[in-house]
């Protein structure tokens, strides 16, 4: 009998299959398995609500009950999830599932079903392979989350500035944000400039052999001359040059008349999360995402287009989260560079000018403010062209891989750039919060608490950056500060401050 924890297993399976636009004919196996859906209740329709990754129901601990988040009127139609929506589903319900329906072209009997599982498991360990990776997999846009009730987002066009710090109104994509970056140590060049990527120290605090960039990158930003420093400067280049500038046109969200977010109550039960997301996916919508696939070949590309496709999905991963088990009340602000109106940008006489751009606020009903930062992890990886070569068989472009989780759940090359974020917010920002979505994995939310010394000293740090290195024009060597023994310290206190995170929900 085909036992209901193996068709959970499979269908899992099948989900990290949705994950990639196969550009080849793939195996029989799965050609007639992809056809495959299943109504988890009886009562399914075809209004099943659309969900996005973080509205996933939470599987419950006790298998003979439904969490009472659930909402049992409903079923939940996993192909139009979106990651953050979507929470696991119950291991058992109070009702068995119907029959899974069977491909278009003939009925799929519960025998050749487990048949075909059983031939699944055999190739289980083979890696899921194809050509054209998805990022934008259940992912929303930028566009759509800006209309979310929940969201405040910034203006469009900004008309004034009365202080240094409205520059943090300029939107991250828009070309003031970019003017504003211009000579400015900001949270990217943040850990190269404190030598954490130099060898010894990298090894220290465990970064990735492929990170281990060192500090070229952040001298020859630093090394570049500011386009604006005062507020003069900021209005006559930010402002005033605006009517000048072809302004940019920003994207109008495709709603196909319909209004992309929604609170609707269903039975009485009140909605798991804080609004609903209305929009559908059309033929149109799929063409442009193959075609947008076709376009990345290498990892690296499409590392970095997974993370900036998924950024808006795992900003209401957390929004989802906090609005559910901390705050109802709670608002997610839209927010740009920060940290123009420190005293250290006014007063320094190095010349050294800092700034940081969260992902977001989160807004507490009490007045609390924490910074947001979100890391997508992608789930494709490119196997190397010797690897490639050697095999005899098809190897593809990319493959799906699982990320678990594992401790440190912090990198410590987290660590500057979210006390980089907490210095330049203010002093009323006491905390910040990372999420860490997956797409095979769910999410993990974090939160580490400022630390005054510790920001001090990477001022410190960064200040004798700028004054040995980028003012004297002379390129860090190798492992610039090591053999400083302040530095070695400040190296070991932030591992130790990455070890006192604080795990809110995995």
């Amino acid at each position: 009998m085909f036992s209901m924890s193996k068709l959970f297993i499979f269908l899992s399976y099948l989900m990290m299959v949705d994950l990639m636009t196969f550009a080849f004919s793939p195996p029989p196996m799965l050609r007639q398995l992809s056809c495959l859906t299943t109504k988890i209740t009886q009562d399914a329709s075809e209004e099943a609500m659309v969900l996005i990754p973080s509205q996933v129901l939470q599987r419950s601990s006790n298998t003979s009950q439904v969490k009472q988040s659930t909402i049992n009127s409903t079923s939940y139609n996993e192909s139009n999830l979106i990651p953050s929506q979507v929470r696991n589903l119950p291991k058992s319900t109070s009702r068995k599932p119907s029959s899974v329906y069977p491909p278009p072209d003939g009925n799929e009997s519960e025998t050749s079903t487990a048949k075909n599982f059983s031939n699944y498991k055999k190739k289980k360990n083979k890696p899921i392979g194809g050509n054209l990776p998805d990022v934008h997999w259940r992912s929303i846009s930028m566009e759509h989350l800006r209309l979310h009730p929940h969201f405040e987002p910034l203006p469009e066009t900004v008309l004034s500035l009365e202080k240094l710090e409205d520059v943090s109104q300029f939107r991250q994509e828009s070309w003031q944000w970019e003017t504003l970056h211009r000579g400015r140590c900001t949270t990217s060049q943040v850990a190269a400039a404190l030598g954490f990527l130099e060898p010894n120290a990298a090894s220290t605090l465990d970064i990735p052999p492929s990170l281990r960039r060192g500090g070229l990158g952040a001298y020859y930003r630093l090394k570049e001359e500011p386009q604006v420093q005062t507020l003069e400067e900021m209005k006559e280049v930010l402002i005033e040059r605006n009517d000048n500038k072809t302004k940019q046109k920003m994207k109008q969200p495709n709603t196909t008349g319909k209004k992309v977010w929604s609170i609707p109550t269903n039975g009485g039960n009140k909605f798991p999360f804080a609004a609903k997301y209305n929009i559908r996916m059309t033929s149109d919508d799929q063409r442009q995402r193959r075609v947008q696939a076709s376009r990345r070949f290498h990892g690296m590309s499409t590392r970095m287009n997974w993370g900036n496709a998924q950024e808006a999905t795992s900003v209401l991963t957390a929004l989802n989260y906090f609005w559910k088990h901390v705050d109802a009340d709670i608002v997610v602000q839209e927010v740009g560079m920060c940290g123009a109106g420190l005293s250290c940008n006014t007063t320094s006489t190095s010349g050294l000018l800092l700034g940081a751009t969260p992902d977001a606020l989160l807004r507490y009903s009490n007045g609390t403010v924490e910074a947001l930062e979100v890391k997508n992890h992608c789930p494709f990886y490119s196997p190397r062209r010797a690897q490639r070569k050697k095999s005899k068989e098809n190897v593809h472009n990319f493959f799906i891989r699982s990320f678990p989780f594992r401790e440190p759940y912090m990198p410590s090359l987290y660590v500057s750039q979210l006390q980089m974020e907490m210095l330049c917010v203010g002093e009323h920002c006491q905390s910040a919060v990372m999420v860490r979505q997956t797409a095979t994995n769910g999410a993990l939310v974090l939160r580490l608490k400022r630390d005054s010394a510790w920001i001090d000293e990477m001022t410190y740090w960064l200040q004798r950056f700028h004054t040995d290195f980028v003012n004297p024009e002379i390129p860090p060597p190798e492992n610039f500060f090591w053999s400083d023994k302040r530095h070695k310290a400040f190296v070991k206190s932030t591992l130790a401050l990455a070890k006192t995170v604080e795990v809110l929900d995995q």
